[in-house]
């Protein structure tokens, strides 16, 4: 490689920065991979780094972070109210029921 290198993309993630990694090689954009345990960033040579800005640009616009949500928890309530209104409704209707059926 050159010896004018710049560096066309830096992250803490080393995962992310091998798959924008990928899309350089993909593309045969000369680069190396920098990792420094602190961070990891994508060096280019001078005359294919505003190709290598612009292509990881338009991976980061097409490839959006879904957000994950948690899954939020259901706060149950009593039931036994509302188990004994139903109840009391069979009942009363089981009631009338009978009371129309004898008075017929």
């Amino acid at each position: 490689m050159n010896d004018d290198l710049r560096v066309v993309y830096e992250i803490r993630n080393r995962s992310e920065c091998s798959d924008r990694a990928l899309v350089l090689a993909s593309l045969r954009i000369p680069y190396q991979i920098v990792d420094d345990m602190d961070s990891c960033a994508l060096i280019a040579p001078a005359e294919y780094s505003a190709q290598a800005m612009d292509q990881l640009i338009q991976y980061d616009d097409e490839n959006v972070p879904t957000i994950v949500r948690k899954p939020t928890a259901i706060q149950y309530q009593n039931a036994v109210p509302g188990l004994i209104g139903y109840a009391l409704v069979v009942c009363v209707v089981a009631l009338l029921a009978g009371f129309s059926v004898s008075n017929s």
